[in-house]
C-alpha cells in the first residue's frame, strides 16, 4: 500500500496504528540519573572502512574512494550471504544479498548509547548492491559497536534498512525515553516507483547493545522490482505535489521521556487546509498518543474505537507539573481554533482567505510552523480558484478568473511558503552526511505559474541547444529545482 494519492485521514490512521500496534516501545525510565555525557566526534579512517569491509561485510576491497564527508569503499568476492551475519541479534537466513559499494560516513561519534556509563562507537553506513532486487537494492543504517573502537570482531548492533535507492541523512544523539542513554534520531531517503520521494526519520534505542525503534514512522515493503512505503513520512515529493512535516521535542520535566511534537501538511492546497500533528509522549504508561489534530472530514479515523484528529487531549497522570499541563492545555486550545478555522472553502474567496490567513498567523506563533503553512497555501489556492468547489466543479467561486489584486496576493502568499517549506525539508539534511536537495517547490503553486514556466522553458531550450555542442555549459537553475538533466 502505497502513500502516494491516500487521503489525510490515512495518513493519520497509518501513524496511529503504529501507536496502537507497538511500533512506539516504551523504554525503561531510568529517574535519578544524571544526563548522559554528550557524543565525542571520531572521523572514520580509511584503516577502519578497510578493515569494515573486509572482516564485518565479508568482502574483499578494490578502490577506497575519499571526498570530505564519505569513504567509497568498492567490494567484491563477499563471502557471507547477507552484510548482516556478524553484527547483533541478525542472521541472514535464507536472505541473500551481495554489496557491490560500501559508503562510510566520515562523521562518527563515541557517545553512551548501550548505557549510561558506556562508550561506544557510533557509525552510519550505506550499501549499495547491482545485483540485488530493485525494491532493496539499498542497505544502510548505523553500526553500533560496544567499546570506543570500531572493532568488527565486537559484533557490533546495527539499526538496519532495505529500501529502493535509500541513503543516510543525517544522524542526532539525544536522550528520548529518559533512561540515561543517547538513543540514535535516524533521518534517511528513498524512493518509490512512480517518483515519489520519501524522506523518513526512526528514533531507535540501543540499550545493552540490543537495537530497537521507539518510534517508527513506517517500514517499506519490498517487491521484485518496485518499492512501498506503509507509513507517514516526514516529507514527500511527487508529480502532483509534495508534503512537508517538522518534528521537534519537549522536554516537559527533568525525569521525563521528552514528549514529540510531529507536523505535517500537503501542498498546494485543493479543496481546503491538509494538515495534521500528533504530539507523542510516556507520561508513565508507555509511549501513546496524548493529543492529536486534522481538519474536519466527512470520515473520520478511529484507533481502537475512539475517534483521533479531534483536539481532545488523552488523561494526563495527577503528577504531571504545572508547566506540562499548561503546554498541553495551550495546544489543545491552538488545535481547536484552527480545526475550527480549517472547514472547507466557503466559495467567498476573501472570506476565506482572511479565515485561513489568520489561523496560519496565530498557529505559527504557537509553534506548529508546517500546520501554519499549510492554512497560508489555501489561503493562496482560493484566491486564485485553484481547485474544485463545494459542488464539486468549476472554481471555488463558481466562476471567473481572480482579479490582479488576488492574483499578486496569492502570488506572494506562495512564495513564502514555497521558501518557507523548502527550508522544512533542508532541515533534514545534516550538511555532514548530504548537500540539501535543489529548490522544487515553487513549481507547484499555481499563482507562481507566470514566473516559473517561462523560465523552465528557457532551460529546455538552452538544453537542447547545449546539446548539439558538447563544449558548451549551461547554469542550473537549482532554485527552480530544474536540474535533472534529460541527456
Amino acid at each position: 500500500m502505497t502513500v502516494r494519492g491516500r487521503k489525510w485521514s490515512w495518513h493519520l490512521a497509518s501513524f496511529l496504528g503504529a501507536l496502537a500496534t507497538g511500533s512506539l516501545v516504551a523504554g525503561p525510565s531510568e529517574a535519578g540519573l544524571p544526563p548522559p555525557l554528550p557524543a565525542v566526534a571520531v572521523p572514520v579512517t580509511v584503516e577502519e572502512a578497510r578493515s569494515l569491509a573486509e572482516s564485518l561485510f565479508g568482502c574483499s576491497v578494490g578502490r577506497i574512494e575519499e571526498d570530505a564527508r564519505t569513504l567509497r569503499v568498492e567490494v567484491e568476492g563477499c563471502a557471507l550471504p547477507c552484510p548482516l551475519d556478524r553484527v547483533r541479534d541478525t542472521r541472514c537466513g535464507r536472505f541473500r544479498w551481495a554489496p557491490d559499494e560500501v559508503r562510510f560516513y566520515r562523521a562518527s561519534s563515541v557517545a553512551p548509547v548501550s548505557g549510561h556509563l558506556a562508550r561506544n562507537r557510533v557509525v552510519v553506513v550505506d550499501l549499495a548492491s547491482s545485483t540485488a532486487g530493485l525494491a532493496h537494492g539499498s542497505l544502510h543504517g548505523v553500526l553500533v559497536f560496544a567499546t570506543m573502537d570500531a572493532d568488527p570482531r565486537s559484533r557490533p548492533a546495527f539499526a538496519w534498512y532495505l529500501t529502493r535507492l535509500g541513503r543516510s541523512l543525517a544522524l542526532d544523539l539525544m536522550d528520548v525515553n529518559a533512561d540515561g542513554s543517547l538513543d540514535l534520531v535516524y533521518t534517511y531517503s528513498s524512493a518509490l516507483v512512480g517518483g515519489v520521494r520519501l524522506l523518513s526519520r526512526d528514533v531507535w534505542t540501543v540499550s545493552g547493545l540490543v537495537a530497537d525503534r521507539l518510534v517508527s514512522s513506517g517500514d517499506a515493503l519490498a517487491g521484485m522490482a518496485v518499492g512501498a512505503f506503509d507509513g507517514v513520512p516526514l516529507h514527500q515529493d511527487d508529480d502532483e505535489g509534495f508534503q512537508r512535516g517538522a518534528w521537534h521535542v519537549e522536554a516537559l520535566e527533568p525525569s521525563r521521556p521528552l514528549a514529540m511534537v510531529i507536523e505535517r501538511a500537503s501542498f498546494p492546497a485543493g479543496m481546503g487546509p491538509a494538515w495534521e500533528f500528533q504530539v507523542v509522549a510516556d507520561l508513565g504508561e508507555g509511549w501513546t498518543e496524548v493529543l492529536s489534530g486534522a481538519p474536519e472530514s466527512a470520515r473520520g479515523v478511529f484507533v481502537e474505537g475512539a475517534p483521533t484528529g479531534t483536539c481532545a487531549p488523552a488523561e494526563v497522570p495527577a503528577g504531571l507539573s504545572l508547566g506540562a499541563r499548561t503546554w498541553l492545555i495551550r495546544l489543545e486550545t491552538v488545535c481547536r481554533e484552527v480545526r475550527g478555522a480549517s472547514k472547507r472553502a466557503s466559495g467567498l474567496r476573501w472570506a476565506d482567505a482572511v479565515r485561513w490567513a489568520v489561523a496560519a498567523r496565530r498557529t505559527a506563533t504557537s509553534g506548529l510552523r508546517v500546520v501554519a503553512l499549510g492554512l497560508e497555501s489555501a489561503a493562496a489556492a482560493v484566491l486564485v480558484g485553484a481547485g474544485p468547489g463545494p459542488t464539486g466543479a468549476g472554481s471555488w467561486t463558481g466562476g471567473g478568473g481572480p482579479s490582479v489584486i488576488e492574483w499578486g496576493v496569492a502570488a506572494v502568499l506562495s512564495a513564502h511558503v514555497a521558501w518557507a517549506a523548502h527550508r522544512e525539508v533542508s532541515r533534514a539534511y545534516d550538511p555532514r552526511f548530504a548537500d540539501p536537495p535543489a529548490w522544487s517547490e515553487f513549481r507547484a503553486f499555481p499563482a507562481l505559474r507566470p514566473v516559473t514556466e517561462p523560465i523552465e522553458r528557457a532551460v529546455r531550450l538552452a538544453r537542447r541547444w547545449t546539446k548539439r555542442d558538447p563544449r558548451a555549459t549551461i547554469r542550473r537553475f537549482d532554485w527552480l529545482g530544474v536540474d535533472d538533466d534529460p541527456r
